[in-house]
């Protein structure tokens, strides 16, 4: 089910990655450098269920690896992979894939202990997104350090219905081996396939045409110092309260104790 594009605020972290070099005096140890390959999709399955990926009549609904990345937390490697799971009709034992059904995703996460990886924490069900039974492909997503020890996967889903394009990012939140939903922010927003252009010589019943995206910058909180407050800085138009084509406007979320919510929206 699309979101409303009203009512809610936009934003799009952008990372910046810095690299260290070793002095060109340095060689490394190969027992040392040497790439670890990360379990396989079907070790991980098996990690989460108990058993090896079943058919997709099974309870686990042909569970797959939706993707996987390593990030680093506190000075310490990890590898998470996320696996989505469709819904199955036991009684037809078809996958519901109309516009609104959507996925579940799970997590499993290892750590590099001693050259190795190790099971760190494994989450069944810690998201529902997605439209028509899938999600888009992602190789890897951006991630947001909220803390030293609280690190945010700003996972992105797109929607459209009726002439209306959303982008939304989901807050997915790895902290002291608990997964956390964080709550889920419109990134970005158009109404491209409902609209007509305002400078055209043809008049319709259409309205005026807006789009907008926006950046997520960290903002510190008066409530929480585990939780910094979300500036939402963006650029664009939409349709405002009096329904006039506006420039759209800043919006701050904070953390309610749950999840992220607006304190101020367009304002």
């Amino acid at each position: 089910m699309m979101l409303s594009a009203l009512g809610l605020a936009t934003g799009l972290i952008i990372l910046n990655y810095g690299l260290t070099h070793l002095p060109s005096f340095t060689k490394p140890n190969p027992k040392t450098s040497a790439v670890i390959p990360p379990p396989t999709v079907a070790q991980v399955i098996t990690e989460l269920f108990g058993k090896p990926s079943a058919n997709k009549f099974d309870s686990d609904a042909a569970a797959s690896l939706w993707f996987s990345q390593m990030f680093t937390q506190q000075q310490q490697q990890f590898y998470v992979f996320f696996i989505k799971m469709p819904t199955v009709d036991l009684e037809t034992q078809e996958i519901y894939n109309s516009h609104a059904d959507t996925m579940m995703l799970s997590a499993v996460v290892y750590k590099k202990v001693a050259n190795q990886w190790v099971l760190d924490a494994k989450k069944l069900n810690i998201a529902e997104m997605g439209s028509w039974g899938e999600l888009p492909e992602i190789k890897q997503t951006p991630i947001l350090a909220l803390s030293p020890q609280n690190t945010v996967f700003l996972v992105e889903n797109h929607y459209d219905s009726q002439g209306y394009n959303q982008t939304v990012v989901t807050l997915l939140s790895y902290s002291q081996q608990q997964w956390q939903d964080l709550g889920s922010i419109i990134i970005a927003a158009d109404n491209q396939g409902s609209c007509e252009d305002q400078t055209s010589a043809q008049t319709t019943l259409l309205g005026s045409c807006w789009e907008y995206r926006g950046q997520i910058t960290l903002v510190k909180s008066t409530d929480s110092l585990q939780y910094p407050d979300l500036k939402i800085n963006y650029r664009g138009t939409w349709i405002d309260q009096h329904g006039n084509l506006s420039p759209i406007k800043n919006a701050l979320y904070r953390f309610n104790g749950q999840h992220y919510a607006p304190v101020n929206v367009h304002g």
